[in-house]
């Protein structure tokens, strides 16, 4: 990050430090932006959290996917084989997902307003 943020780079507020995160989470995904139209502007941004919003950790979700979990957790190690069904979901939907947060941002990007205003000698 120190590297990009030399050359001008820099990570939007609205996703930085513990705007997203919370007390000890990882910094393993970052966007930076270097932009040099004044116009450009980011509106918001945030993080996804896999397993709040997909594969919840709840009786609903456990249901909806019960078919597709293994009967039997294919752990070889006793210490890691889960041991109940519940575990084996949780388990399970690691394998689906990435447990990566991935950010986001919204960015404005319709000049056209500005665009129209210097073609009609306005601006």
């Amino acid at each position: 990050m120190e590297a990009l943020k030399s050359k001008g780079f820099a990570v939007p507020a609205a996703i930085d430090g513990k705007e997203v995160r919370k007390d000890g989470d990882k910094f393993y995904d970052q966007i930076a932006v270097r932009v040099k139209d004044p116009r450009f502007k980011v509106v918001t941004g945030g993080i996804v959290d896999m397993f709040a919003d997909v594969f919840r950790d709840n009786a609903t979700d456990r249901q909806i996917y019960q078919d597709l979990i293994p009967k039997e957790d294919p752990e070889n190690n006793p210490k890691y084989k889960a041991k109940s069904s519940s575990a084996r979901y949780r388990k399970w939907r690691t394998w689906q997902l990435s447990d990566h947060k991935p950010l986001w941002i919204e960015i404005e990007t319709d000049f056209s307003d500005h665009y129209l205003g210097e073609s009609a000698g306005k601006n």
